[in-house]
């Protein structure tokens, strides 16, 4: 039998228990919520709307999670900077088959791949990341224009950017709504919102049920396409058209994040341990990850 759990963030009708959870670690350490965690597949439980079918976890305190995300160090995330590089190369490329370069902003930059490809690209770009480390990682290494900070503490002027990036940023939010809300008048006519999340109604998420990779601790929401419709309608946003957002990382990388998704992928990442395999490139082309492109209205 469903247990019955909180109301739905997004439409307030009430949620049942889709996943217990599975989590075996101590949670709240910093660690946690860094974009290397090892922790793939670990999760609290997880609630599901069959309204609007979304799926979310119960948010933590607010000023407790910007803090984490503020001390978050993660020296690992460079190891694959070529393949992020070209993973960030890709979505400015299809943002600019609907906007030519102009002014863009980052959400959660990290240490601002995408905001040098862009710059590479001719686009005015600047970012906003909450990790001190990545922020002063981004500007020595790369020369980046990065602020320190969030997106809900952030301040510009109606019309300032031509493009609103945000690449696995949307799942980690309290309020997605809100966020989505905050940053539309930042938006000038014509622009474009960029926006890559997570998508748990795919046939691997199915199969894989509790022990599918995008179930995190530090991810609050769990986006289908008709849900993120409507987070994207709600907002005022028109979806103009998506793509699977495909990564493509060493084997080595990913045999480290699967370590906890279940007997058959951790068999997969078992062979990343294979000296010969480790710096083999493996992309994944599923629709668990999706890009979409929309405008404001």
């Amino acid at each position: 039998m469903a247990i019955s759990g909180p109301p739905c963030p997004l439409c307030g009708s009430a949620a049942k228990l889709r996943f217990a959870a599975t989590s075996r670690h101590k949670m709240g350490a910093t660690a946690e919520f860094a974009c290397t965690n090892v922790h793939a597949g670990d999760h609290g439980p997880v609630f599901w709307c069959e309204n609007c079918q979304l799926g979310f976890s119960l948010p933590p305190d607010s000023d407790r999670l910007l803090t984490l995300y503020e001390d978050v160090h993660d020296p690992s995330y460079l190891t694959e900077a070529d393949h992020r590089r070209q993973h960030a190369e890709s979505i400015i490329r299809t943002i600019e088959r609907w906007r030519k370069p102009g002014r863009l902003l980052e959400i959660g930059s990290q240490v601002g791949l995408l905001l040098h490809a862009a710059e590479q690209r001719g686009w005015e770009a600047v970012g906003i990341e909450p990790s001190r480390w990545a922020v002063e990682t981004g500007r020595s290494q790369l020369g980046v224009k990065l602020t320190q900070g969030s997106l809900e503490t952030s301040e510009f002027a109606q019309g300032s950017f031509d493009c609103i990036v945000m690449v696995d940023v949307l799942e980690h939010l309290i309020d997605p709504l809100a966020a989505l809300r905050r940053c539309h008048p930042w938006l000038a006519q014509g622009g474009i919102l960029a926006l890559s999340t997570i998508n748990m109604d795919t046939l691997v998420a199915r199969i894989l049920g509790t022990r599918w990779p995008g179930f995190m601790d530090m991810h609050l929401t769990y986006f289908t396409t008709r849900s993120l419709r409507e987070f994207l309608q709600r907002s005022s946003f028109e979806w103009i058209t998506d793509r699977p957002d495909a990564r493509s990382f060493s084997l080595g990388y990913f045999g480290g994040r699967l370590a906890n998704s279940g007997t058959l992928l951790r068999a997969i990442g078992t062979l990343g341990s294979v000296p010969l395999l480790r710096n083999l490139r493996i992309t994944l082309p599923t629709r668990d990850l999706l890009l979409v492109l929309a405008r404001p209205v």
